[in-house]
C-alpha cells in the first residue's frame, strides 16, 4: 500500500499534512507510523477509568494536538470536544465521548499498524 492510500483511508488532508512537515513526506510518514505506540490515548483511558476529570481534560487536549498535527481530524475534533466539555465542568455523557474517541482511535491505529 502506498502512503497516499493510507492517508486516503485515514481521511487525512495530505497536502495539509505535508505542509506541516515542510513537504518532507518521509518525516510525515515516520511520525504517522509512530502514532499507535504513543501513550497519550492510554493515559486518557486510565484517566477516564479513574474519573480524574482534570487528567481527562489534559490528555484529551494532548491527543487533540497530536491527532490534528497528523491530519487525523476526526480523532482530533472528538478529543477537542471532550477537552472543552471537561473544562466546562461537565461530566454527564463522559462515556459516550470516550467511546467515540476509542472507536476512531482503534480505527486509525489499526490502519496505521497494518501499513506496509
Amino acid at each position: 500500500m502506498e502512503l497516499s492510500q493510507l492517508l486516503a483511508d485515514l481521511n487525512v488532508d495530505a497536502p495539509g499534512l505535508l505542509n506541516r512537515f515542510s513537504g518532507n513526506e518521509a518525516l510525515a510518514k515516520r511520525f504517522l507510523l509512530k502514532f499507535p505506540s504513543d501513550a497519550t490515548y492510554s493515559r486518557l483511558k486510565a484517566a477516564c477509568e479513574a474519573n480524574d476529570f482534570g487528567a481527562i481534560a489534559n490528555e484529551a487536549h494532548s491527543l487533540k494536538g497530536i491527532a490534528l498535527n497528523l491530519g487525523l481530524n476526526n480523532l482530533g475534533n472528538q478529543s477537542s470536544e471532550l477537552c472543552e466539555y471537561m473544562r466546562a465542568g461537565k461530566t454527564d455523557g463522559l462515556q459516550a465521548f470516550f467511546d467515540g474517541i476509542t472507536s476512531e482511535y482503534e480505527r486509525v491505529s489499526k490502519l496505521i499498524s497494518e501499513f506496509n
